[in-house]
């Protein structure tokens, strides 16, 4: 009965009663001049908003006090407008509560509902930043530069599941009863607690390495192939379609970046530019193909950027010129 009211009366604007409708059924049902027809629709609809609306778009319970007094404040302020006297207090209750499906226009419904779907955060970082996020169940994560990650306000009683794309450092608080899991492009890792890092740059390979702890690497295909990593292991997948490939690293390796430390080991100068991009918040155009495909083994600790780049030429060999957002090497 509650969802055959909700597909008639919920948030579908083609199927929603008109407002000059309801408030006309509502002033029966006041008045005690409504039908049992009428009678039972009003009936089912509180019944129905208490034990469906109440408790599944307001999971945040202090969220939901504040627009509960919201509505009733301004309901009040409707009532008085309109010189309604001798309404029971348990009216004006019933006309907040409808007030937030149906409203003035159908605005507070509206609202409802916006409130639900931002349930879901997302987090962007831009090129040349970093930012740390907590999660609900005090999970850690440090978002490198370039980067998203999507995660729902409050995870559900049987997992934690989030979105990432681009790079981060997980810290993730240990849970035996709900996984952590995290998609991310080409794979989906799966842990209950641990600390290790993920590379999913669109364009670039992915890889997941494990600083302490054990995590469960799954490739996103038919196949879905798993490797089980532990302290010291990295999942590695260099193009989408390929087999993923485990192996030994040292994990500071890649975990590095979050003091500003850039280690490249054997890495294409290619990538090295890529790196230096998103750390440093500029663009780079090398037209030196010749180099592009060199591989570098250096590092790099809280170095400005034209310090690096003067290195790297000096490595390398090449032309460059260089202002605030822009380098061009040639």
């Amino acid at each position: 009965m509650q969802d055959a009211f909700y597909g008639t009366y919920g948030c579908n604007d083609s199927n929603t009663m008109k407002n000059r409708q309801f408030k006309r059924l509502l002033d029966l049902y006041i008045s005690n001049e409504i039908d049992a027809k009428g009678k039972k629709t009003m009936d089912d609809f509180f019944v129905f908003f208490q034990t469906k609306n109440e408790r599944d778009a307001f999971a945040n319970v202090q969220e939901k006090e504040s627009i509960r007094k919201e509505i009733f404040s301004n309901v009040v302020t409707s009532i008085k407008h309109q010189k309604r006297i001798r309404i029971l207090s348990w009216f004006t209750r019933i006309a907040a509560s409808i007030m937030i499906v149906f409203g003035i226009g159908y605005g507070l419904l509206r609202s409802l509902h916006n409130y639900s779907s931002t349930s879901m955060v997302t987090v962007n970082t831009r090129y040349g930043e970093r930012r740390t996020v907590v999660l609900s169940d005090s999970s850690v994560v440090v978002l490198n530069a370039g980067s998203k990650l999507m995660y729902a306000r409050e995870f559900s009683t049987t997992h934690r599941k989030v979105t990432l794309e681009g790079e981060a450092f997980f810290e993730v608080t240990r849970d035996s009863q709900r996984p952590f899991i995290i998609q991310s492009r080409d794979i989906t890792t799966t842990v209950l607690g641990t600390s290790f890092s993920v590379h999913a740059y669109p364009d670039e390979y992915c890889c997941v390495t494990v600083k302490t702890g054990h995590v469960k690497v799954t490739l996103n295909d038919v196949n879905h192939q798993s490797i089980y990593l532990q302290s010291g292991e990295q999942a590695y997948l260099k193009n989408k379609g390929d087999e993923m490939e485990k192996r030994v690293v040292n994990s500071q390796l890649f975990t590095a970046w979050q003091n500003n430390h850039l280690i490249f080991n054997q890495l294409r100068f290619e990538d090295i530019l890529k790196v230096l991009e998103r750390n440093y918040g500029v663009k780079i155009h090398c037209s030196n193909h010749a180099i592009m495909q060199k591989q570098i083994t250096t590092q790099y600790f809280n170095e400005s950027l034209s310090s690096i780049i003067k290195d790297l030429q000096f490595m390398v060999n090449f032309k460059y010129e260089m202002n605030e957002d822009y380098i061009s090497i040639y």
